[in-house]
């Protein structure tokens, strides 16, 4: 599954012409290919595609996709792991064979031009054939275009000139002169899965199979939920996803937890696949739980609430959930928290083997913390298992191209739309704020300082029914009604830039990839500590930054966290010059 082909050059071990001349790779139009996969063929690759299988079954990211009339979305860009198209060895079964030469009878609307061709290779090696799949070009604007530079692009051609041009796709059949790691899912992953998971009675009483992944920083819980995940929707038709982990989320930018109904598969990171509006997402405002746990943990809550409401509509999806990787002190009571509220059935915590092998393994969490933790109601206690990371042995270290911090922001870049135009060129609604709350959450902001903090910063735009006649107050008529206190747990519909302020007319002006109805039905302003997205037209100092007030120099304090201080002064990547 996904691991690396032998030889001291070699990467992909698909063949394009086999010893008896048999092409397996045929050009259907400009930009649209069909490939035929025998047994264990595999195919690494950077760049990004459309897929659809015709016949037999893929891996792809621990995925089995079968034969559809949907094109999936692949991507593997520079600024990640390679990805790899590995034929399933399970449809390699010969007693299997003559009844599968009549399904080889395939959808021929994708191939018209060659479909005398394909059915000619179809009779003479049906019995070697294993997967039909059509690849063609993906139009989606995916990444930073610097990520895709003209530089590593053309290393990357060089040896994949032998493979029919499709735009933006770049196999890799020989090592490539440029840092690489492909995408290796350890076997042992995919075998934990299908039989502790997927094929265990694993549902708890009410029926319903609820998951989390737990670990420290950096353990790969972000690549091993995506195989879960993958591996969930070859069983089950839709999958609850539930993201707690605010410094790095898999479907929104950061600063939201929030519960999604996940369909389809994930080929490719974070920010391939985002979701501009999940089934119910909340604001907290900032990447780590350390500045105000109390609101975070309630959040937490108030997310498995509306996930136990849907549940009880339909008891048989599977529900998992991504949590933090703070489990020190503080954090560690946060997590016990919030498993003994969700009742899981299995806990899954991945850990990373020591780098020395003298060093003693040192779990987070112990099967006595469980035990611990559900002393009154034991007979809900969950499974836990606890599962090595992907690195490779001992001493090594994951393949990173991209801090965090740069992988938050090619979030937030394809969530406010980036890549398509930039963000001097987008047009901002303008809103009066007399229809507005407002609450600072990350910092004691002075009233008079609110239009300050606000102006060029990053805010949740929420619906708060609640009046707050005796929680909020204006400094002037011309300031909106600013929040005393702690706010209402209410749902955020999506994030906004505040472009900039007209303290003449009244008005926001906001951009923000939220329709207008959408805007129009916000009533509340939230502001957390989250960064801008960072945008070479709008760095305006000498630095290259650009200094915003209550963000440039908003420090964390470590007491009580067993952490250090944070600064959030933003540093740009090399993948940027």
């Amino acid at each position: 599954m996904n691991e690396s082909t032998n030889g001291s050059n070699k990467l992909s071990n698909f063949q394009i012409k086999t010893p008896n001349n048999l092409n397996k790779i045929i050009r259907v139009e400009e930009n649209k290919n069909l490939l035929i996969f025998f047994n264990q063929d595999i195919i690494y690759f950077y760049g990004k595609a459309n897929i659809r299988v015709l016949y037999g079954s893929i891996d792809i990211y621990g995925h089995n996709l079968k034969p559809t009339t949907n094109f999936y979305p692949i991507y593997a860009p520079f600024c990640s792991n390679v990805l790899s198209i590995s034929s399933n060895s399970n449809n390699n079964n010969q007693e299997q064979n003559e009844v599968d030469t009549e399904r080889l009878k395939i959808d021929h609307s994708e191939i018209r031009p060659i479909s005398e061709q394909v059915n000619t290779i179809i009779q003479s090696n049906s019995k070697l054939i294993t997967s039909i799949v059509i690849i063609g070009y993906l139009s989606d604007n995916c990444e930073n275009s610097t990520l895709l530079s003209l530089r590593q692009r053309t290393k990357i051609e060089n040896y994949s000139n032998i493979f029919p041009e499709i735009n933006s796709f770049y196999p890799l059949f020989n090592i490539p002169k440029i840092q690489i790691q492909p995408l290796q899912i350890p076997r042992f992953w995919i075998e934990y899965i299908d039989n502790e998971i997927l094929n265990n009675n694993n549902s708890s009483s009410n029926g319903n199979l609820k998951l989390i992944t737990i670990g420290n920083k950096d353990v790969g819980k972000s690549t091993f939920n995506r195989v879960l995940l993958n591996r969930l929707l070859n069983r089950y038709p839709h999958v609850l996803y539930v993201e707690l982990d605010t410094g790095q989320c898999e479907f929104t930018p950061s600063g939201l937890v929030s519960v999604d109904l996940i369909k389809e598969p994930l080929f490719g990171p974070t920010f391939t696949h985002m979701k501009p509006k999940p089934l119910r997402q909340y604001f907290y405002g900032d990447i780590t739980s350390k500045t105000n746990p109390e609101y975070y943990l309630n959040l937490c809550k108030q997310v498995l609430d509306c996930c136990d409401i849907i549940l009880k509509q339909h008891p048989n999806i599977p529900v998992l959930v991504n949590s933090n990787g703070w489990l020190k002190g503080l954090g560690l009571m946060l997590i016990s928290e919030i498993i003994k509220y969700l009742q899981p059935t299995i806990i899954t915590q991945l850990y990373q083997q020591p780098r020395e092998i003298t060093y003693k393994l040192k779990l987070s969490v112990t099967g006595d913390d469980i035990k611990q933790w559900f002393t009154e109601n034991i007979e809900k206690s969950p499974k836990m298992f606890n599962i090595s990371s992907a690195n490779l042995g001992v001493g090594s270290a994951p393949f990173k191209p991209l801090p965090n911090n740069d992988w938050r922001d090619l979030m937030s870049r394809s969530y406010f739309k980036m890549e398509s135009e930039i963000m001097t060129n987008q047009i901002p609604y303008s809103v009066e704020w007399k229809h507005y709350k407002v609450k600072i959450l990350s910092n004691r902001v002075e009233p008079s300082q609110t239009m300050v903090s606000l102006n060029g910063q990053v805010v949740g735009l929420c619906y708060d029914p609640v009046e707050y006649e005796y929680q909020s107050r204006r400094i002037t008529v011309k300031t909106p009604h600013w929040i005393q206190g702690q706010p209402n747990i209410c749902e955020c519909l999506g994030l906004a830039l505040v472009r900039s302020i007209d303290m003449a007319a009244s008005l926001f002006y906001l951009l923000t990839p939220l329709s207008l109805e959408q805007v129009q039905q916000s009533n509340l302003i939230l502001k957390g500590s989250l960064d801008i997205p960072w945008d070479p037209h709008v760095a305006v100092s000498s630095k290259g930054t650009v200094i915003m007030p209550y963000l440039k120099f908003d420090i964390l304090s470590s007491y009580g966290t067993g952490s250090s201080h944070m600064d959030r002064t933003k540093k740009k990547n090399k993948f940027y010059d």
